[in-house]
């Protein structure tokens, strides 16, 4: 068996800490109540001066440890400094440990035996009743209980008594004991945290991986702008927004002219270049918070654009066809230019049916292919 603590991690010694001060108000104010009955229990038996003098002792160090709780619960309970506050709490506990001991020299044979018994029961009470509250950490609870059973046998060594060498042996018992009972108690909460931090960590790392996993499931992997399947789950949300706001939507599909005949001619990877930069061009013309462009496969692309009248939509139509072709990307194998060109299909709608979004995009699909029967390199709408 392992009668040291576990050593914990940054995260679990935080927590640690956090949990002294977690009960602490209550604590101090028990002890108060505590000191004032041992007041009234040995008021009979121990001078008066003296008991009052440990009196005022014992509440002076629970109020300076209640303003330490006070203080602890204004600071961030993930920022502050570990060490600091655990030393804090371990130094005011070893005093106020002290402090309860010192009421075992006031101890004399002279006293009646009810005194005298009450005076053990006192003593395993207070150390019974700081074990949740100190055992978190674990050299504050051994702080706390040592100073009082320490001073305890040896006021009783000095006595002849032989009873009171079989009490020193039982105290010494119960000290062990309560060290064993203790340490289990600190190693099992730190190994609980511990696993708790670990499986936190955990349930983060999955979170990111399954964002990592939708975002890839949405993204086109050549063109780095969404993908269908992120379109379609796009087009369903915005148009029942627009269908219940009474607001036009409107969409483009774009296809890029002679698209096979440009990678017959320039080869695979010239063709996925023009792929590029036209999803930077479609990028560069929609509003990324509120418009929507995607790949829809091939060489055809989808614009949703949110709120925008037929008028606005045709305007960011002719400038995605003009940035496109002031990049001058030859095409020798188009019959309409020297250069890539679009054919683009426009609808724009005020939706008048909760589910008619299919109906949507089949509309202005059917524009774009009255666009290619026309000669393409244009812009067909209502």
């Amino acid at each position: 068996m392992n009668l040291l603590p576990i050593k914990p991690s940054i995260e679990v010694q935080r927590e640690q800490v956090r949990l002294l001060y977690a009960q602490g108000r209550i604590i101090q104010l028990l002890g108060i109540f505590s000191s004032l009955i041992v007041v009234l229990i040995y008021w009979d038996v121990i001078n008066h001066q003296n008991l009052l003098i440990w009196f005022c002792a014992n509440v002076v160090i629970y109020i300076i440890r209640l303003f330490y709780v006070s203080k602890f619960k204004k600071i961030s309970v993930n920022n502050f400094n570990i060490e600091k506050w655990k030393n804090k709490y371990i130094i005011s506990t070893f005093i106020s440990g002290i402090v309860w001991g010192s009421l075992a020299l006031f101890l004399d044979p002279s006293w009646p035996s009810t005194h005298q018994v009450a005076l053990f029961i006192i003593y395993t009470g207070i150390i019974a009743g700081a074990f949740n509250s100190n055992s978190p950490v674990f050299i504050s609870y051994v702080a706390f209980y040592l100073p009082p059973v320490l001073m305890l046998m040896y006021t009783i060594l000095r006595q002849s008594n032989e009873l009171f060498y079989e009490l020193v042996f039982l105290i010494t018992v119960y000290i062990i004991l309560m060290y064993v009972t203790s340490l289990k108690y600190h190693n099992h909460l730190t190994r609980s945290l511990e696993l708790r931090y670990a499986n936190e960590q955990l349930v983060d790392e999955l979170q990111i991986a399954n964002k990592k996993l939708i975002l890839l499931s949405e993204i086109d992997e050549l063109s780095q702008i969404h993908n269908r399947r992120s379109m379609n789950k796009f087009l369903t949300k915005s148009w029942e927004w627009h269908y219940k706001c009474k607001q036009p939507i409107s969409i483009l599909v774009i296809d890029i002219d002679f698209f096979k005949q440009y990678n017959d001619s320039y080869g695979h990877l010239k063709g996925d270049e023009c792929i590029l930069e036209i999803a930077k061009i479609l990028e560069k013309n929609t509003r990324s918070e509120l418009d929507l462009a995607a790949r829809y496969g091939g060489e055809e692309f989808v614009v949703i654009l949110h709120k925008i009248q037929e008028i606005e939509a045709l305007n960011i139509a002719q400038r995605i066809s003009s940035d496109l072709l002031s990049k001058q990307i030859k095409h020798q194998s188009s019959e309409v230019s020297e250069y890539l060109t679009l054919s683009i299909g426009l609808a724009c709608m005020v939706p008048t049916k909760i589910d008619n979004q299919t109906k949507f995009f089949d509309l202005a699909d059917t524009r774009l292919y009255k666009a290619k029967q026309n000669g393409r390199n244009q812009i067909v709408y209502c």
